[in-house]
């Protein structure tokens, strides 16, 4: 994780939730200034940078694409990671769209409480 906390990645990530670029904006601009924020060094080689996509809130038909990106990502399993940390419940993130996470979570959370 970065070293910022988790309230305070939230709280920044909360502002950029839905971009405000213009057409002909690079469209990921949220996305980069969310993860510039948090300083994750993975970031740099990730397969977004530059695509040209938006991945905080793409529409459904844009979706596939993000994640066709993803599936090419070196990095994609940091960025997963990340979006678990974060709770992202927007974005196309680690190869995962929400509904993705969601279930991810839902194991991890029911492998957790048969363990106890």
């Amino acid at each position: 994780m970065s070293e910022y906390s988790l309230d305070y990645i939230k709280e920044t990530y909360a502002g950029l939730s839905s971009p405000t670029h213009k057409s002909g904006d690079a469209p990921a601009v949220s996305l980069l200034l969310l993860l510039g924020r948090t300083r994750s060094t993975w970031y740099d080689r990730a397969s977004c940078r530059g695509s040209g996509l938006d991945f905080t809130d793409p529409a459904r038909p844009k979706v596939d694409a993000c994640l066709q990106v993803c599936g090419r990502c070196e990095v994609r399993t940091e960025c997963l990671d990340w979006a678990l940390d974060i709770d992202d419940t927007a974005a196309v993130l680690g190869g995962t769209d929400p509904a993705a996470r969601r279930q991810i979570r839902k194991q991890r959370l029911n492998t957790a409480t048969e363990g106890t």
